[in-house]
């Protein structure tokens, strides 16, 4: 038995096949390293994924999966300056609680800001009611599910 792909159509089936795998591999490569640093925020550690380029600030958690892992759904905005902060919900596919941060101190909270029910509809905006260095993105629900309040820390570890 010859496993020579011997036709135009079985050669294109291979070459399709070896990029299919070179693709999924990479993406496994990539997703890997993403960028996750330990909060500690109150009494409790959590793993975020860190957003200090403008390009991932501009992403956001936008396109993320409801399914995926705690750690993916989570993301720790970092801010040269001091200023009143504004976030929507574009292309979000779960709703979040969004904490406010200052010197490392909670400030203030939007929780439970609802996804939009379709891409198409007008995303929910939020802003921080005083200014912030850093924002919180979370699954909605886990603020106070970890008993987190105004005036508690919000430091990042250092790695």
């Amino acid at each position: 038995m010859d496993f020579f792909p011997r036709t135009p159509c079985q050669r294109l089936l291979v070459v399709v096949s070896t990029i299919a795998v070179f693709v999924i591999v990479a993406t496994v490569i990539v997703r890997s390293q993403t960028n996750y640093h330990r909060l500690r925020i109150g009494d409790h550690v959590i793993d975020v994924r860190l957003a200090d380029s403008t390009a991932e600030q501009s992403q956001g958690l936008s396109d993320v999966a409801d399914y995926a892992p705690l750690r993916d759904k989570t993301m720790y905005f970092v801010f040269k300056d001091h200023a009143v902060r504004n976030f929507w919900m574009y292309h979000m596919n779960f709703p979040l609680d969004v904490v406010w941060i200052d010197g490392g101190v909670i400030v203030g909270a939007s929780l439970d800001v609802p996804s939009p029910e379709s891409f198409s509809d007008d995303p929910a905006r939020m802003n921080s009611v005083v200014p912030a260095d850093a924002v919180l993105e979370l699954p909605a629900g886990t603020f106070s599910s970890l008993g987190l309040s105004i005036g508690d820390t919000a430091l990042l570890e250092a790695r």
